[in-house]
């Protein structure tokens, strides 16, 4: 029994600390309770086995096909926009469209789909977006509360009853319980919450600036806010430049010179013709190089390679004083005309877009110069925002900046790549260009929306009629999608961190019982003899623990207390898994709580206690009414 127990102390503390991935400390933990005897091979490895684990995979993928063929979006879309006359009226929009989204899929893949929205409408508004994130946060975990696939917890709670070869909860099982949640946010919100979240300035006055503006902002507007208009150059290559012949791998103007190359323009009989730098481009003499760099540095490394340099604000004067050099200086194979005519040119090919690392992505931990975005995406980071510094923008940062969840990153690079990386689950776009939207608004596929939502819909309806297990049917429903072409990688539709720590989480709860830990326990509490006064307690528990670990793990080391102490009490144990179930969804009080709380910090400019003084009042309610609502829904 001490095994165990320590094992599970030193996982919630790793888990608390964040240093290291879940995934790993949950396999490393089974690894422990294996090798000491505790677990039989057959049982540390019955996780992966299990039919939580299989529902997961199934319903990532379905989840992807939703997203990618633009189901979600368009719920989204047409709730807001039927409300965007008024702020309250947009809040509650928003709260409903996020909690639908969320009650059949994931609620970080919710929130990451209406930030872009809510950043729009906030501007149309006139309101910061602080007004709008927190809430559509809380109500994709209340949404979530709903369904049966609305978050692990319930499935976690629903395979405890089936282990014990008790009836599961079925799909809507949760709603009743979770509608009145839903319905308590919302109230919550339009009344008191909005009175106790903060206010951001919403005027571009005194040098202060509304995070809505970040959206569908011109890259001229991007470059500023960043403070890079200093950072942005053209340099014209002379024909005795040294790079004259290599390609733009070779030139090194990156990786040794500090030069980050985004175009390149070549005079030819028509004017200059702009394109997105490839590494694989050849430069010639009279080239114009489109790039990123500190003024210091440009200034020396022009002069060390033979390149005439000036700031792309300035190029109509640069040009001006060029032409006075021109007949003496051996200029005469450049076309000075492109210095001050391509720069619209360029902006056509090239653009900025501002994301989120979102807390699951497999770039957290690394640096920049590791995440190699250049050969994944040919795209650059340009600048860079972090929770840490007060979301003040940092210009060029340096490669071995190593990135956390939260940070709010600004790419540079060809439109093509740009719109390619909308679709990329390792960020949630924040702010992009008019053009990028119309973009990824035009690729959407109605034929396969269809095909998607009648999937889903199908897959739903065999969970509530029962004729399948969900997991059989959430597998059937990914294979559909995958059939039908709504989704196009499966694998890496699949979070397989998830997998992973939820398949090693599920042996911890076959060792406690085994270790009798949880036994003795309960036999410590044999003189309460109220079911609710336990129920609160389980509730009590895992909120505060919630608030700070994975809330599927949380509910998996909870499962064991409630069935043994409905087994000790001679009661049904279903309302105490319902608690747990909630509890672990009230993830309101810390900004670390949950993945969606991680998205809407940094582009709401919140602060840790803007949390603590809006959820934890949110988080009481939740408790009063799992008390008054939970016996009467599933008695004891």
């Amino acid at each position: 029994m001490e095994v165990t127990f320590v094992v599970i102390v030193v996982t919630m503390l790793a888990f608390l600390t964040d240093r290291f991935p879940l995934d790993l400390v949950a396999t490393s933990a089974l690894m422990v309770l294996q090798i000491s005897g505790v677990l039989t091979v057959k049982e540390a490895l019955s996780g992966f086995a299990s039919g939580v684990t299989a529902t997961f995979v199934g319903l990532f993928i379905v989840g992807d096909g939703l997203m990618s063929t633009g189901v979600a979006a368009r719920v989204g879309d047409f709730l807001s926009e039927k409300s965007r006359g008024n702020a309250t009226q947009f809040m509650v929009a928003m709260m409903c469209s996020c909690a639908m989204i969320s009650a059949v899929m994931s609620s970080t893949g919710a929130v990451a789909l209406c930030i872009p929205i809510v950043m729009d409408g906030a501007e149309k508004l006139g309101k910061s977006p602080s007004t709008f994130l927190m809430p559509i946060a809380f109500a994709s975990l209340l949404g979530g509360m709903t369904t049966l696939i609305g978050t692990p917890p319930n499935l976690v709670v629903a395979d405890a009853l089936e282990d014990k070869g008790l009836e599961p909860f079925g799909f809507f099982d949760f709603a009743p319980a979770g509608l009145v949640m839903f319905v308590t946010g919302v109230l919550y919100m339009m009344s008191v919450g909005k009175y106790l979240m903060p206010r951001q300035p919403v005027e571009q006055n005194g040098g202060q600036r509304n995070v809505s503006n970040t959206f569908a902002r011109s890259m001229h507007e991007y470059l500023e806010e960043y403070e890079l208009s200093s950072n942005f150059f053209q340099l014209i290559v002379k024909p005795t430049g040294s790079i004259v012949g290599t390609t733009l791998k070779a030139s090194k103007l990156r990786t040794q010179h500090g030069l980050t190359v985004l175009a390149i323009g070549r005079p030819s009989s028509h004017g200059a013709t702009i394109h997105a730098a490839m590494l694989s481009d050849t430069l010639l003499a009279g080239d114009i190089i489109y790039c990123m760099g500190q003024p210091e540095t440009v200034n020396t490394k022009s002069e060390e390679l033979g390149l005439i340099s000036q700031q792309i604000e300035s190029a109509s004067q640069r040009k001006a004083e060029l032409e006075i050099e021109h007949s003496t200086s051996g200029l005469a194979q450049i076309d000075l005309d492109a210095l001050d005519g391509g720069t619209a040119d360029f902006t056509e090919h090239v653009g900025v877009v501002e994301t989120i690392v979102v807390p699951s992505s497999s770039f957290c931990g690394l640096t920049l110069s590791d995440c190699h975005f250049r050969q994944r995406y040919n795209l650059t980071v340009i600048g860079i925002k972090r929770i840490q510094d007060g979301n003040k923008p940092t210009a060029l940062p340096s490669r071995l900046t190593m990135l956390k969840a939260g940070d709010v990153l600004l790419f540079t690079g060809p439109w093509s790549n740009i719109h390619r990386l909308l679709k990329n689950d390792e960020f949630v776009v924040m702010g992009l260009a008019a053009e990028a939207l119309k973009h990824r608004q035009k690729s959407s596929s109605n034929v396969h929306a269809m095909i998607a939502a009648l999937i889903l819909v199908t897959m739903i309806a065999l969970m509530v009629a029962r004729v399948l297990p969900a997991a059989i049917a959430s597998i059937l429903a990914a294979i559909a999608m995958l059939a039908t072409g709504c989704v196009k990688s499966p694998y890496a539709a699949v979070k397989w961190d998830a997998v992973i720590m939820i398949g090693a989480m599920l042996p911890v709860a076959t060792a406690l019982k085994k270790s009798g830990g949880v036994a003795q326990i309960a036999h410590g509490l044999d003189s309460i003899s109220d079911p609710t006064i336990i129920l609160l307690a389980l509730f009590g528990l895992t909120v505060v623990f919630s608030q700070m670990v994975s809330n599927t793990a949380t509910t998996m080391i909870m499962c064991p207390f409630a069935m043994e102490f409905a087994e000790r009490l001679d009661v049904s144990p279903k309302p105490f898994l319902m608690a747990i179930s909630i509890a672990a969804s009230t993830a309101f009080c810390t900004p670390v709580a949950s993945p969606v709380n991680v998205l809407v910090y940094g582009p709401g400019q919140y602060k840790f206690c803007d949390f603590m003084k809006v959820g934890t009042i949110l988080a009481f309610l939740a408790f009063g009414w799992t008390a008054l609502l939970i016996p009467l829904i599933f008695p004891f």
